[in-house]
């Protein structure tokens, strides 16, 4: 009350920000292991979402800083994809690396189907004048979309005189050296017996 006034006191209030957000998916959560058919759809629309304790869920800028794809040095179809985000609060605090591990394998086996036989009365045929054409296999595998022929081997003959039987084989590997089943189709002939013409005596 008698005009005298002290120095200014200061009270300074320094708030800072030294804090990286953190992913709200747990390590490893959003990894896939499946096998190269799969539906990719939902794995790949995945992106983790991160929390802060200064700056809110949707300020947080979620970044994409990797994506690598490793094909299988021995499975043309196999391979590991690995995807990595960061958060970053905008205070240059940014979050430690989130990774997602795709694993894409191929241990499904083709499939050989018989796809055409020489009559549509079976494999069985009576008086031919030739051999019955060969039978006509194709492969079907999980991976691929497209039909592949596949050329037979005879793996059995027979012939006495009048019958005749033949065996054909047809063995098919996908591009990880998957075997398929083999199937086999055998044919039953018999031959058309020759036509004996008569001749007039000389004269």
């Amino acid at each position: 009350g008698c005009d005298n006034v002290s120095a200014e006191f200061v009270q300074t209030i320094t708030i800072t920000d030294d804090t990286a957000p953190t992913a709200d998916d747990a390590t490893g959560s959003a990894d896939y292991t499946g096998e190269c058919d799969d539906d990719l759809t939902t794995t790949l629309a995945f992106a983790p979402t991160f929390s802060d304790n200064c700056t809110a869920a949707g300020d947080i800028i979620v970044t994409l800083i990797s994506d690598e794809t490793t094909p299988d040095a021995d499975c043309a179809n196999a391979y590991v994809r690995v995807r990595k985000w960061t958060g970053d609060d905008g205070c240059d605090n940014v979050s430690a690396e989130f990774v997602q591990t795709i694993t894409i394998t191929d241990e499904t086996a083709p499939v050989i189907s018989l796809s055409q036989i020489s009559s549509p009365d079976g494999t069985h045929f009576d008086c031919l004048e030739n051999e019955p054409d060969d039978p006509i296999f194709t492969a079907m595998d999980n991976c691929s979309a497209d039909e592949e022929s596949v050329i037979p081997t005879i793996t059995d003959s027979s012939n006495d005189g009048c019958q005749f039987s033949q065996t054909w084989t047809a063995n098919y590997a996908d591009d990880c050296g998957i075997d398929a089943e083999s199937v086999s189709v055998t044919y039953t002939w018999t031959e058309q017996a020759p036509i004996v013409h008569s001749c007039p005596p000389n004269v």
